[in-house]
């Protein structure tokens, strides 16, 4: 991942493997050849966060333009996703990303939709294992769990103060 603030840039390499097993199977059952952009995409609306052409553009920045586009035109094409007034949707959206979905985590502050991302898709993680994959502060960490912990989108399992409390997903 790569972020511009504008007055400094961090790029961030995943370690591991970019998605859960439970992605990786629902990818694999979509039955498409897909390209890692593709793949990024349609995980990312599986999920239930926001995409749109802005976001595509701002993370792959390096691709022209045109480049991006046959990505979505092949996606819409084979019937993954619909594009409605610049932003992309699931063809058949899951249970998972409506759930998700009615919930705008940018409205929720700033770093929220970073920490949401990671906790849904590893299901449970530790302070620890925020902050190491969303490169993000403890402080930073633990207040964009605030409004998560009371929307009830998660839930803390232990207490404070305990190094093994994590926090789960709860959709």
């Amino acid at each position: 991942m790569f972020i511009d603030t504008g007055v400094q840039f961090k790029v961030i390499f995943r370690w591991g493997s970019r998605f859960t097993p439970l992605e990786r199977e629902w990818l694999d059952a979509l039955g498409a050849q897909l390209s890692p952009i593709e793949e990024d995409i349609l995980v990312s609306l599986h999920r239930g966060e926001k995409y749109s052409r802005a976001r595509l553009h701002q993370e792959y920045a390096p691709y022209s333009e045109a480049n991006l586009d046959r990505v979505i035109a092949g996606l819409t094409r084979r019937k993954l996703i619909i594009v409605r007034h610049e932003e992309f949707f699931l063809e058949q959206p899951t249970k998972e990303s409506a759930a998700a979905a009615a919930v705008d985590f940018q409205s929720l502050g700033k770093n929220v939709p970073a920490v949401a991302a990671v906790v849904q898709s590893a299901g449970r993680a530790t302070i620890k294992e925020l902050t190491r994959r969303t490169g993000l502060s403890v402080g930073q960490v633990r207040y964009a769990l605030t409004p998560l912990l009371e929307h009830s989108l998660v839930a803390m399992e232990g207490g404070q103060g305990t190094k093994v409390t994590s926090y789960a997903w709860e959709n």
